[in-house]
């Protein structure tokens, strides 16, 4: 169980903690899911199924939790009948665990040592779309004054 749903485990925590409302309990498993995606990006129907404790592939599919989570950004990614797992292509950031920070330095130090790369060659892309649309901007209206007499009924 995650470390976000163990709190709820009615087997020993039961008068620990006061009770969730549905929302707070539902935001519980949309954080559930965030983390599991943290490490894995693909998650088994059964891992889901233990960790937002829903009975059955049916209510993971249809729960308002998993379509939440979709809508409101949280993860996205699609369900693989197949499979029998949940495909992740995107997951919200959020903040770092323990010992993962030396992780995210080393992460953020080689996209510091590419962006210098890569920012003249998005500058290039951007100054080709500028050109591109003034061009576009220009043939409309010379269109448009050549093809003025036309709608006039002159010629």
């Amino acid at each position: 169980m995650s470390e976000y749903l163990w709190v709820l485990n009615p087997q020993g925590n039961t008068g620990m903690l006061p009770k969730l409302s549905p929302d707070q309990f539902l935001k519980l498993k949309q954080l559930t899911v965030r983390t599991l995606s943290a490490t894995n990006k693909i998650l088994s129907y059964n891992e889901l199924l233990e960790e937002v404790e829903v009975c059955n592939v049916h209510e993971l599919k249809t729960s308002s939790s998993m379509s939440a989570r979709m809508q409101q950004g949280i993860v996205k990614g699609k369900l693989n009948q197949l499979g029998r797992c949940y495909e992740l292509q995107f997951a919200a950031g959020r903040d770092l665990m323990h010992g993962q920070l030396g992780s995210m330095i080393d992460t953020l130090g080689i996209w510091l040592a590419t962006s210098d790369s890569v920012f003249p060659l998005i500058e290039e892309k951007i100054d080709w779309a500028s050109k591109m649309c003034q061009l576009d901007m220009d043939h409309q209206q010379e269109l448009q004054v050549q093809a003025g007499p036309l709608f006039l009924g002159k010629c």
